[in-house]
């Protein structure tokens, strides 16, 4: 699929690759980029600018698309020069600070590292130059009411209807603006200690921006920076969605108790949780995903979790053993569509269809039936997703209020906004015997 054989190709280059790996959907644009900063022949300007192009392209695709066919006689176009042409387009009509010249000249370097034929550069000259030539309007009509939603805000139509008919049409013109925004960094502090405040002083001191959050004690950081680099590696903070913040703080678990989280990794509700469990309690985390249980294995270390026992097990096999039989609490973060997320995982909108979401609400029906079993008469169970579905939401509720007979405690749906652009949905449920 790749065409580049050259050792350290340039930042254009490694965004049409990466866009190139996306369309196929076995790749999800952030283990793609996390590998690539791994070899760490970008620089982190460099890094930065990937990761702005590739997230930009996915978010914006079918209005860039929109742009590129006017300059296109054929439907047809070779995947390589097409996404060289979107990348390009995205830099001209929402990265102005890039010149005209800088992003021309990138892109047929990049050409050429994909060595490309002479009619194909010839190709992407002349339409780059037609870009320019009518730029000023191009970068009005990204803005323009006018055009259908579909294409201004670049989401699939059925997702468009589905959100519309749910929440009308404003609220979901929220939404599909949420879902175009650039996802800022959510820092929260480690609740096992209270230096804060240091973190928002030493990013005063270097003039790093960030905002904090209304109703939460973390901050939004616009740009990744070493001050929150630091912190995040001396596991003094960690990065969090607000609504997953906001939902794991809805478990009422106390000192000396039990809790059981399914869908842990990579360790974010865990942090919490360990903080929840005091110093008698114990907090059981499981996941089938090693890589990522990886992930929350390197938070216990750094964290000091003290309180938490990892687990790598698949629970649609079975149960493990060597657990306990019941607990007093189960935290549920089930595998879901992530159609609240779309600002930071961009490529869902277009892998996504109406028949996953019973698919997933299957799977979600079976892990809530496998941790009630587990949980405690009078025990709490807190089900969460990070999806807009009532597929995947309100009916996995009225299933542990129904057929399992639990009592509502509380209930918890955030809509994502281009202010705070994540959401999701959360419950929590007594079991009454």
């Amino acid at each position: 699929m790749e065409r580049v054989n050259k050792i350290r190709p340039s930042v254009r280059t490694e965004a049409v690759s990466s866009l190139l790996k996306v369309q196929n959907s076995r790749y999800f644009l952030q283990d793609i980029l996390q590998e690539k900063s791994a070899k760490k022949y970008l620089n982190e300007k460099d890094q930065r600018l990937l990761y702005e192009i590739t997230q930009g392209v996915i978010r914006h695709k079918t209005l860039l698309d929109y742009y590129l066919s006017q300059f296109l006689k054929k439907k047809s176009l070779d995947s390589v020069v097409r996404i060289m042409l979107q990348t390009a387009f995205y830099q001209a009509i929402f990265l102005v600070r890039i010149p005209p010249h800088a992003v021309i000249s990138e892109t047929m370097k990049s050409a050429d590292e994909f060595h490309l034929s002479i009619p194909q550069k010839g190709f992407l000259r002349a339409v780059l130059s037609g870009l320019y030539s009518r730029i000023n309007s191009f970068q009005k009509r990204a803005l323009d009411d006018s055009l259908p939603d579909f294409i201004r805000y670049s989401h699939p139509k059925w997702l468009i209807n589905l959100w519309t008919k749910r929440w009308g049409q404003k609220i979901c013109r929220q939404i599909l603006s949420a879902g175009t925004t650039r996802c800022p960094f959510w820092i929260f502090p480690n609740p096992a200690n209270n230096t804060f405040q240091n973190l928002i002083q030493s990013l005063q001191n270097e003039q790093y921006p960030y905002k904090p959050l209304s109703k939460k004690e973390g901050i939004a950081a616009s740009t990744w920076n070493p001050v929150i680099k630091k912190w995040l590696e001396n596991g003094k903070a960690y990065i969090q969605s607000p609504h997953q913040y906001a939902s794991v703080h809805l478990c009422p678990a106390q000192n000396n108790q039990t809790i059981l989280e399914i869908g842990a990794a990579p360790g974010g509700k865990t942090i919490f949780l360990n903080h929840l469990a005091g110093k008698k309690g114990l907090v059981y985390s499981i996941d089938k995903d090693q890589k990522r249980m990886e992930l929350l294995q390197r938070r216990i270390r750094i964290m000091n979790l003290d309180r938490v026992i990892a687990v790598v097990h698949d629970l649609f096999k079975s149960f493990p053993d060597s657990l306990p039989a019941d607990y007093d609490h189960v935290v549920l973060d089930a595998p879901c569509s992530n159609l609240a997320e779309l600002s930071r995982r961009p490529e869902i909108k277009w892998r996504i269809s109406p028949d996953d979401l019973d698919r997933f609400q299957s799977v979600q029906r079976n892990l809530v039936k496998t941790g009630w079993l587990k949980l405690k008469p009078q025990g709490s169970f807190l089900y969460m997703t990070c999806t807009l579905t009532q597929q995947e939401n309100q009916n996995i509720r009225d299933l542990l209020l129904t057929q399992l007979r639990g009592t509502l405690l509380a209930e918890l749906e955030t809509i994502p906004t281009p202010e705070e652009p994540a959401g999701g949905y959360a419950c929590l449920v007594r079991k009454n015997r």
